[in-house]
């Protein structure tokens, strides 16, 4: 997710670019309050492995034998493809994308298996078999077979160290999809004991030691202090951040132009926005922490460099409760505030910036929409040329439409049906992030897309419209 000028941010999805076209709302748009009341404490109230399964696909040995090999670095890409997306946990059999949206269909999905997925009680011997704990490499799982809600499936990534006590691993837990640090084999207060090392019967090793997966959280503003916006990624495989500077004609620093400005762990940090947030006048980068569920601020120096480590600054905790971070000045005070999803309820909050690093918390943020869940790629800027900060997101769904929000400058943004459709198929695209990349006075729309890893600008025109008449400019490869 992010935002002209000097704040912005992201998120995921997965088809193929169209044209972009006009067309009407839907009727099961987010919602915005006008007077909201008071908001319940910004935590999850829960967090258990499993709710309960659906049904079991009726696939037969013969379909899942027939399921094509699988590389690893295959697996792991398609179990990052559904992380910060607002799955919700559904035990009756919903889907996404043809699989459950539950503990054992995500799995099954990362895997490629037969839709709507495999159980835990299903895997072995059809699909899986059991191996040991110092067999496991990426792509593997921790399986506890026991049926329905006394199940659980989680897929290995990577040991935290060499004492094999914790792994990176991704989950379908009650409260959403996470990649983070579990306890081998899972969470002692959870049935630990039943947990075991399993193995897809059809996964082939591919001895790329990491994964190709790119760039993520893309984030854009003037880090360098040139006028122009810049745009800082993380590197999954390296865990590197980058700053790749715009040259305000409509492209970004690639390749060996790149400064790594982060030398390893941003891999373990997402929903990264960029802000303005100390009040300085540097663009400054915070984000939340995988492991923790904490947020830091990363203070900017205005040469494209941020503090890490020992001067980061703990500005929050619990906020892996919410998604789709998105930085701006959206109550027109001059200080950069941040707007959120809470993920068990899809309401969207307001967080005020205070000018001095620090944003408000669960005691004085104000909700300002409700199903926002259904969205994901948010990202902020004047995209409508009236001095208020605006909100585009793409709709989750086969057409992947782009909606643009128009802010009012209260802190809040149009919902419902004052959405304006610009797009559709923009579920092929991920790491939407705003700013005026041309130069031109209005603000522009980049964006990674999924298939091929190009990045595409999509120059605005001032009024709420991006990539007019279907023009997009290719600016980069290998994102």
């Amino acid at each position: 997710m992010k935002i002209a000028g000097i704040a912005q941010r992201s998120a995921f999805t997965v088809l193929t670019v169209a044209a972009v076209t006009l067309g009407t709302v839907a009727a099961t748009a987010p919602g915005a309050y006008a007077a909201p009341s008071a908001v319940p404490a910004h935590k999850l109230k829960h967090d258990n492995p499993s709710a309960g399964q659906g049904p079991s696909a009726a696939a037969a040995g013969a379909r899942i034998a027939a399921s094509p090999a699988i590389a690893r670095a295959e697996v792991i890409k398609r179990a990052k493809s559904w992380v910060n997306k607002g799955l919700r946990y559904s035990m009756d059999g919903t889907t996404y994308e043809g699989y459950r949206t539950d503990c054992s269909g995500y799995v099954s999905m990362a895997l490629g298996l037969p839709k709507k997925g495999l159980t835990t009680d299903g895997f072995v011997p059809s699909a899986a078999h059991w191996i040991t704990k110092d067999e496991l490499k990426p792509g593997d799982a921790l399986n506890n077979p026991n049926p329905g809600k006394y199940g659980h499936v989680t897929l290995f990534e990577e040991w935290t160290d060499s004492t094999k006590s914790k792994y990176w691993g991704y989950e379908f837990s009650s409260s959403g999809v996470h990649h983070r640090v579990i306890d081998y084999p899972y969470y002692a207060r959870y049935d630990a004991r039943n947990y075991r090392p399993m193995r897809f019967n059809n996964i082939k090793d591919d001895g790329s030691g990491g994964y190709d997966i790119g760039t993520h959280d893309l984030t854009s503003a003037d880090f360098n202090g040139d006028g122009k916006p810049d745009v800082v990624a993380a590197e999954q495989d390296t865990g590197r951040l980058w700053l790749y500077s715009g040259d305000g004609k409509g492209s970004i620093g690639g390749g060996g132009n790149r400064k790594m400005i982060g030398t390893g762990g941003w891999n373990g940090m997402h929903e990264l926005t960029a802000g303005d947030f100390n009040g300085d006048g540097k663009a400054d980068l915070i984000g939340v922490e995988e492991s923790s569920g904490e947020l830091f601020l990363y203070a900017g120096d205005g040469t494209g460099s941020i503090g890490g480590g020992s001067t980061r600054k703990r500005i929050g905790t619990n906020w892996d409760s919410m998604q789709n971070l998105v930085a701006g000045d959206f109550n027109e005070d001059g200080k950069t505030d941040i707007i959120a999803t809470e993920t068990e309820s899809g309401e969207l909050f307001f967080y005020a910036g205070d000018g001095a690093g620090n944003i408000g918390g669960e005691s004085t943020r104000k909700r300002i929409g409700t199903n926002w869940d259904s969205m994901q790629s948010l990202t902020a800027g004047d995209f409508n040329g009236d001095g208020k900060t605006d909100v585009i997101g793409v709709e989750k769904g086969d057409e992947g439409k782009l909606f643009l929000y128009a802010g009012d400058g209260t802190g809040s943004i149009g919902g419902g049906g004052n959405r304006k459709q610009l797009g559709s198929n923009w579920t092929s695209m991920r790491e939407l992030t705003g700013g005026d990349f041309n130069g031109d006075g209005k603000t522009d729309l980049i964006a990674v897309q999924n298939n091929d890893k190009t990045l595409w600008l999509y120059a605005g025109d001032n009024a709420g419209g991006v990539g007019a008449g279907g023009s997009r400019k290719n600016i980069g490869v290998n994102w």
